[in-house]
């Protein structure tokens, strides 16, 4: 009875419309990039203010990786690819 339903939608135009979660996980993705840069700054301003010079420079290395994969996880996970391609030589 189900897979009878489940049919008529899908072969109708009822399923057309239908809404889907990509502009929910685009929403999370921006909204969690932008929470990132917040806790990255205020981190950034407490090493400074410590004056944990080593700290700061090692953290802002390490915190411009995360934010770049975040930004884009498709060309970081590419990157990685070709590192891989290169050592086992596929």
């Amino acid at each position: 009875m189900n897979n009878l339903i489940l049919k008529a939608i899908a072969g109708s135009s009822l399923g057309a419309g239908m809404p889907t979660l990509n502009g929910v996980s685009q929403w999370i993705q921006t909204e969690g990039g932008n929470a990132l840069t917040i806790v990255l700054v205020l981190f950034s301003i407490m090493y400074a203010i410590r004056q944990s010079w080593g700290k700061l420079i090692g953290f802002l290395l390490l915190a411009g990786l995360v934010f770049f994969t975040i930004g884009s996880p498709d060309r970081i996970l590419s990157v990685f690819s070709g590192i891989g391609n290169k050592i086992i030589g596929g």
